[in-house]
Parts: C-alpha cells; structure tokens; sequence
C-alpha cells in the first residue's frame, strides 16, 4: 500500500479512505468523508500510510482516471454524516459520532431486556416474518388500534398536532417494522408543518436533513418537537435528551415498536446531563418493569428531565 501511495503522488493520482467492515470508527469515517483527493507527500506519515490504528480494517484506494469508484464507498453520505454531527470542531464532531456508536452498542443490550419485558407484559407475539428480525418487529395491533391515537393525544395540546404524530409515527413504524433503522420528524408545534426524514439507513441512529435543520434554526427557541421510533423499544437516551436540550426543541416522542409511547422534555434551568445518564443506566441495569421505571422517572426528575411513558 505504501509502495502504491508513493507511485500516486509521483504520477498525480487520486486516492480516497475507503471504511470496511460492520462497523468503522469515527475518525476513520471522518477521514474517508473527504472523498477523493489528489495523492501528495501529505498523505504519507514517514515511509508508511498516515491514520492507521489497531485492528483497522479500511483502506486505501487508487484511482488514475479520475471517475473510477469503490463499490458502497459513498463519501457523500459520509460527509452529510460529518456535516450534521453535532460540534463545532472536528474533534467535537467525532466525539459526538462516538457516543452514537456506543448508543448503538448499548441498545443492542437493550433490546434484548426490552423484548424480554414486553413479552412477559403480553406486550410482544412471538411471531417471525421472513426478512425480519423478530425482536424489532412492530406490535401492529397496538399501533393500528383506536387506543393508540387516543394515546397520543396525550402527547399535546393541539389535536391538529397530534393527529398528524399518530399518523406520521404509524408511517415511521411500518416503514422500519423489523429493522434496526430509525425515522426522524421535525414538527412545529404552531403551524403543524412538519418534515420526516427516512432516508437515513444507519442502524438505531437518526440525523436531521438539512432541510430539518435550517426549519429548527428559522423558528423560535421551543416550537419544534421531535419524534422518531425505537426498534429495540427503549427509553429516550442520554443522546436524545442531549440533542434535545442543544436543538432547544419544545419536546420529543419516542414511538416504539412494541407501541409503548415516551414523552421527554428538558428544564433548561434545573438540566442536569450526568443526573440522567444515571438514571437511564439505572433503568438500563435493573431491566423494563413496573417498579424500576417509576423510579426510573422519579430519577430522570431530579435531573431536569420530565418523561411521561404512555404504555
């Protein structure tokens, strides 16, 4: 690879990061979001390839016609992914990626204590369809039911506004029935407009569009609520309520797939990030039941976190 590195630079070709593997780290990503560029002394750290750790499986790639590609290298999609981090700097911005990937590994546990919980609560059939995994599939009963809308309008004031979450979220919800992947609604809680982004096929995490991020920065502090599903049917996370409280957003819904419904809003004055983090962890550790959620709630409280679970 290093012999192929310096043939490039001499003879001016392109070279792009090219991630492989389930799962690449962010710096990588970051790196590989630069899509190609022309081959230079830069590109070498020494005699060797600069940004190579541990167990990294990426590479290099060559190209001298300057429109050949790698197959699945996409470094739009990976800039889009880099662009829309939340951070100032790179290093914020691959800090941020970070806590989504650990989100992601968390909630693999988690699902597995949620399913559990849901079954024993009668919640979740055993049922299996071809090309689904079972334990992210929707509990389509609870989610079609008359019971389910007048869930919602719980959810808030304006029955406009939650006529339009009920039918949007049972659209997120049959869209992602018995994947690992998230949707994403912007709605301004004044007007009723509102965006859905489906589009963003990266297992248990969500990403505004840019079209969802200019609408939050034209509206007033408070006015744009949130909702987007759970496969694995878990508790707002750490990040959501951190985007949350950053995205200064009126609230945020979390739609399960077992059809349990979570409301979560921040108090800026009384926020305490830490406070949740345990008190998620807390819920996370102790499993999906009646008593541990209420503390799990009571916890979340003293935090500066209002969660409301709609079951």
């Amino acid at each position: 690879m290093d012999t192929m590195l310096r043939n490039a630079a001499r003879d001016g070709a392109e070279f792009a990061w090219v991630p492989h593997g389930s799962e690449t780290c962010p710096m990588c990503l970051t790196i590989a979001s630069n899509g190609w560029r022309k081959a230079s002394k830069k590109t070498m750290k020494g005699d060797h390839a600069d940004h190579i750790h541990g167990n990294c499986d990426c590479e290099f790639a060559i190209r001298f016609d300057g429109k050949s590609t790698v197959e699945g290298y996409d470094p739009d999609a990976l800039r889009e992914q880099y662009d829309n981090a939340e951070g100032i700097t790179w290093k914020e911005k691959v800090n941020f990626m970070r806590r989504e990937q650990y989100k992601a590994n968390g909630d693999k546990i988690r699902t597995q204590k949620r399913v559990a919980y849901a079954k024993r609560a009668g919640i979740l059939g055993e049922e299996s369809h071809k090309g689904k995994i079972r334990t992210t599939e929707i509990a389509r009963s609870r989610i079609e039911s008359a019971d389910y809308g007048r869930r919602m309008t719980s959810i808030d004031n304006s029955r406009s506004i939650t006529n339009i979450m009920t039918s949007e979220a049972r659209k997120i919800l049959n869209h992602r029935n018995g994947t690992l992947y998230e949707d994403l609604m912007f709605i301004d809680i004044r007007t009723g407009e509102y965006i859905t982004r489906t589009d963003y096929n990266h297992e248990r995490r969500v990403m505004p569009s840019k079209r969802m991020r200019r609408m939050i920065n034209k509206a007033p502090e408070y006015t744009i609520a949130t909702l987007h599903n759970h496969p694995g049917s878990a508790a707002p996370s750490p990040d959501d309520i951190h985007a949350l409280h950053v995205r200064k957003n009126a609230y945020g819904v979390v739609a399960c797939h077992d059809g349990t419904l979570y409301k979560y809003s921040v108090d800026k004055n009384n926020f305490n990030e830490a406070g949740y983090a345990a008190a998620f962890a807390y819920l996370d550790k102790n499993g999906y039941n009646e008593t541990v959620i209420a503390e799990y709630v009571n916890l979340s409280r003293n935090a500066g976190v209002k969660v409301e679970v709609i079951s």
